[in-house]
């Protein structure tokens, strides 16, 4: 199952994506309307959007705006250099030891740091 947050005609929703199509579930009762509240309802939530799928108004892809599938997370984490073999490329030696990775993050706090 593709979930997707989708744009059409302004209005912004989530759906599942099938072949070339997006079924709408933004009409179905008990479902939710944002992904975050989709993701925290767990399986109960995803076993309804399955069932739903079954009947929901569908819209082909090429009428709609897909957009980021979570728009607001509440947190992001990124890893730079965390392996060895990508820090090794054609231009190091290999005697040098890498540094630790870099922990990237927009919790509060230094933007980027190397763990201690």
């Amino acid at each position: 199952m593709r979930l997707a947050t989708f744009t059409e005609s302004g209005r912004t929703r989530i759906g599942v994506i099938e072949h070339e199509e997006i079924a709408d579930l933004s009409c179905e009762a008990g479902l939710p309307t944002e992904m975050i509240a989709l993701l925290e309802g767990g399986t109960p939530a995803l076993t309804a959007v399955r069932s739903a799928v079954r009947t929901a108004r569908r819209l082909p892809l090429s009428m709609v705006r897909l957009e980021a599938p979570v728009l607001r997370p509440r947190k992001f984490l990124g890893l730079g250099g965390s392996y060895e073999s990508h820090l090794a490329g054609p231009d190091r030696s290999g005697d040098e030891k890498p540094l630790p990775p870099v922990l990237a993050s927009p919790l509060p706090g230094p933007s980027a740091r190397r763990p201690s």
